[in-house]
This record gives structure tokens, C-alpha cells and sequence, in this order.
């Protein structure tokens, strides 16, 4: 007799879909089975089954990101924009 089953519904962002997918396709793999498989694993091990810590990278990036959002660059659209920062020395106009 087969086993209840139970359908997921997940929302994720269209990009990383894809990237997952075309993962999933070089390994003969789709996302049913996959999750079935971390399913299965966080039923047995009694919880994720792997760090969900950032990595160096994306802490990196979240670094970069902070610092260009606080940093008191004016956004320079044109050239000419551009060309009065540099080689202006005083930045109270922006």
C-alpha cells in the first residue's frame, strides 16, 4: 500500500529556480525528490541537516553593500556629474 502523500507549495525567487534547476538536470535530479530527501534526513537527524551560516562571500558582499548604502557618494548619472566630484575637492554640494 503507498504511503499518504502531501503536496508543498514554495515561493523562491526566479533566479535562484533557475540556477537550482539546471543543477538538478545535470544531476538527473528534479525538486520533488530533492526536498522528499532533506524531508527525510531532517525526520531522521531531528533537525537541518546542514549549516545555514553565510558564507565568506555573501558576508562580503552584505559588507559592500552596507557601506556603499551609507556612504556619502552622490550618485553620478552623467559625466559631467561625475567629472565635478573628482575633481572638485569640496564635497558640501552633494
Amino acid at each position: 500500500m503507498d504511503k499518504p502523500q502531501k503536496k508543498l507549495q514554495v515561493i523562491v525567487d526566479a533566479k535562484t529556480d533557475k540556477q537550482v534547476r539546471i543543477i538538478l538536470n545535470q544531476l538527473g535530479l528534479n525538486p520533488s525528490v530533492v526536498i522528499g530527501a532533506l524531508w527525510k534526513r531532517i525526520a531522521a537527524e531531528g533537525g537541518i541537516p546542514f549549516s545555514l551560516m553565510l558564507t565568506n562571500r555573501e558576508l562580503a558582499n552584505d559588507e559592500l553593500s552596507e557601506a556603499v548604502f551609507d556612504s556619502t557618494v552622490p550618485i553620478m548619472a552623467t559625466k559631467e556629474t561625475t567629472r565635478d566630484y573628482l575633481l572638485n575637492g569640496d564635497d558640501d554640494d552633494y
